[in-house]
C-alpha cells in the first residue's frame, strides 16, 4: 500500500529514493531494468495520444470531481489540505474549485518545488535534517486534530534526488517520525481521511515516454493515468464503488483461512517464507473512517471503541518537509473493523494486503521491477531474511540507497506488509513502467519494509503501541513497497497444521 506519510523521504513528506549512480553490486535478479524475463515495459510510443490538448481541461475537471467525491470523500464543512507540485497548478485550481463545490470549509494548498527541495538537500548538512521544524510539526499534527481530509498529488521526477546523501533522507525520516507522531498515529489508526493520486508533469513523462517531445509525453501520461482510475466509465464515482466491492470475496476467504505463513517462489530465485499473524485481517479496495456524532472523524478513544482502522515523492522535504507531501509508498486501502465513511487512500488500487508477523521471515526475495525511492532508482536487488530481519542485500543499481532504507531504524529491516496483485492487473497489462510506486505496486505482488498496519490485526487499533508490536505488527519510521510479482510466481498458504493451499499459481489467483 502506498503510504505518502511514510514513503516520502521517510518523513511525513515524501519517500526516500536510491542513487542510480551510487554503490552497486551484482545481483542474479533477472534481466535488465529489474523486470522478469519476458516482461515488456514502455514499448516504443508509436501511436500518438488520443487525448488532445483541447480535451484535457474537461478530463481534468472530471478527474478532480472523482478525487474529491471518492478519493477523499470530502463532506460539507470539512477542511481539505492539498499537497501538490508547482508543475501542477492548473490541476490544483480544479481540485480546489471542486472541493468548494463539495462544501469544503477551507482548502489549504501547500506547494512544493523539486528544484528547491534539491537545493535544500544539497546545501544543508545532515545535522539540519536531524531536527524537525516545530512549526511544521504543529501544522502536521493539527491536521490530524482537526479531522481535515488530506490529499497528496504525486508528479515527481523519478530521479529528482539522485545523488543526494541518503543519510540526510534517513535523518529527516527519523526526526519527522518523532515530531509528527499525532499525524502518523491518526493515519495508522484510521482517524485521518487521506488520498494520494497522480498528475502528469514533464519530468515524470520523460521517463515513462522517453524520446517524445514534452508536450506529447505529458498528454500520453495523462491518458495513461486516466485509464488507471477508470475515468472512461460513464460514472467514475459509481465505477469506484463497484471496484471496491470486487475485493470483498477474496478478502473474506483469506481472512477466514487463517494461514500461518505464505511461501513465495519464482524463477528469479525467490524462495521466501513469511509468517502471518494468527489474528490477522486481509484488506483491500477502500477504507472507512469511524465518525463521531457530529460527523467528524472520531478521536482516538472513540475510534478505538468503535474499531477504527487506518510509496512518493520529492514534495516539500528536509527543512521544508510536511506531512502532506506525496510519497512513493506504500501505501491499496484498508477497510475498518467497524463502519464509517468510505474513501480511497490510493487511486489507483488493485491490491489485497495484510500485515505479517514482524518476527517471521526466512529466505531470499528478488525484486521484479525498479524501486523509485525519493527521486532515485534502486534496481535488480535482493533481500535475505533470517528470523524476520534482513541480514544481507544486493543491488545492481542504487545499493547505497537500499542500505540507507534498511538503516532508517530497527523496524526498517523487517516486513510491514504483504500485498497480492494478479499478473493480469490492468496496470500491468498497460505495458507501462510508471517509475512511481503508487502505480507500479498495483501492477505486481509486493512486500513492504518497515511500518505495519495495526488495523490489519483483530483489535489492533484498540492496542497501545507496545501491545501491537508485541502481537507482531512492525513499527518503523519507514514504509517502502517493492515489487516481486512475476508471470510464474507461486504463493502457497500454509496452515498451522501444515496443510498447504495454493493462493497464486503462475502469477494469478488460484481461487
Amino acid at each position: 500500500m502506498n503510504n505518502p506519510a511514510r514513503d516520502s523521504a521517510g518523513s511525513p513528506a515524501g519517500s526516500p529514493v536510491s542513487d542510480p549512480a551510487g554503490d552497486s553490486a551484482s545481483s542474479p535478479a533477472g534481466d535488465s531494468a529489474g523486470s522478469p524475463a519476458g516482461a515488456s515495459f514502455n514499448p516504443a510510443p508509436d501511436a500518438p495520444s488520443r487525448l488532445t490538448a483541447e480535451d484535457l481541461d474537461a478530463r481534468l475537471a472530471r478527474y478532480a470531481h472523482l478525487v474529491i467525491r471518492s478519493g477523499v470523500a470530502l463532506r460539507p464543512g470539512q477542511d481539505l489540505y492539498l499537497s501538490i507540485s508547482t508543475d501542477c497548478l492548473p490541476f490544483a485550481r480544479l481540485l480546489t474549485k471542486e472541493a468548494y463545490r463539495a462544501g469544503a470549509r477551507r482548502v489549504t494548498v501547500r506547494l512544493s518545488d523539486e528544484a528547491i527541495v534539491r537545493l535544500t538537500y544539497d546545501n544543508c548538512p545532515v545535522e539540519v535534517f536531524e531536527v524537525y521544524p516545530e512549526w511544521l510539526a504543529l501544522m502536521n499534527n493539527s491536521i490530524a486534530r482537526s479531522a481535515a481530509a488530506v490529499l497528496f498529488v504525486t508528479s515527481e521526477n523519478p530521479q529528482a534526488l539522485a545523488g543526494v546523501d541518503p543519510m540526510k533522507l534517513v535523518a529527516n525520516a527519523r526526526a519527522a517520525h518523532v515530531a509528527c507522531k499525532e499525524f502518523y498515529d491518526a493515519q495508522a489508526q484510521g482517524r485521518l481521511v487521506w488520498c494520494i493520486v497522480g498528475a502528469a508533469s514533464p519530468a515524470w513523462a520523460r521517463h515513462v515516454f522517453p524520446g517524445l517531445p514534452d508536450d506529447e509525453a505529458v498528454l500520453k501520461l495523462w491518458e495513461a493515468l486516466f485509464k488507471t482510475v477508470r475515468l472512461d466509465a460513464p460514472d467514475p464515482v459509481e465505477a469506484w464503488s463497484q471496484h471496491q466491492q470486487s475485493f470483498n470475496e477474496r478478502i473474506v476467504w483469506l481472512t477466514r483461512e487463517r494461514f500461518d505463513r505464505l511461501h513465495y517462489t519464482n524463477s528469479l530465485g525467490t524462495d521466501l517464507m513469511v509468517g502471518l499473524n494468527s489474528r490477522g485481517i486481509w484488506k483491500g479496495g477502500g477504507d472507512a473512517v469511524v465518525e463521531d456524532a457530529d460527523g467528524g472523524a472520531a478521536d482516538a478513544g472513540a475510534a478505538a471503541e468503535a474499531g477504527a482502522a487506518a510509496e512518493a515523492g520529492a514534495g516539500e522535504a528536509g527543512a521544508n518537509a510536511d506531512a502532506g507531501s506525496a510519497g512513493s509508498t506504500s501505501a491499496g486501502a484498508r477497510s475498518t473493523e467497524g463502519g464509517g465513511r468510505w474513501f480511497f487512500p490510493n487511486m489507483p488500487t488493485e491490491e489485497i494486503f495484510t500485515t505479517p508477523d514482524r518476527l517471521r521471515a526466512e529466505g531470499i526475495v528478488f525484486s521484479s521491477m525498479p524501486l523509485v525511492h525519493n527521486g532515485s532508482i534502486v534496481d535488480g536487488f535482493s533481500l535475505t531474511f533470517e528470523n524476520g530481519t534482513v541480514t544481507d542485500c544486493s543491488a545492481r543499481e542504487g545499493l547505497d540507497v537500499l542500505k540507507s532504507i534498511l538503516a532508517t531504524d530497527e523496524g526498517a529491516r523487517r516486513l510491514g506488509e504483504v500485498a497480492l496483485v494478479p499478473w493480469t492487473s490492468p496496470i500491468r497489462e498497460s505495458g507501462l513502467l510508471f517509475y512511481n510506486t503508487l502505480y507500479d505496486e498495483n501492477a505486481s505482488c509486493h512486500l513492504a519494509l518497515g511500518l505495519g498496519f495495526p488495523d490489519c490485526l483483530e483489535g489492533g487499533v484498540r492496542m497501545s503501541e507496545e501491545e501491537y508490536v508485541a502481537a507482531g505488527v512492525n513499527k518503523s519510521a519507514a514504509h517502502v513497497d517493492f515489487m516481486i510479482g512475476t508471470a510464474d510466481l507461486q504463493i502457497t498458504g500454509i496452515r498451522a497444521d501444515g496443510t498447504e493451499v495454493p493462493i497464486f499459481q503462475a502469477g494469478e489467483w488460484a481461487f
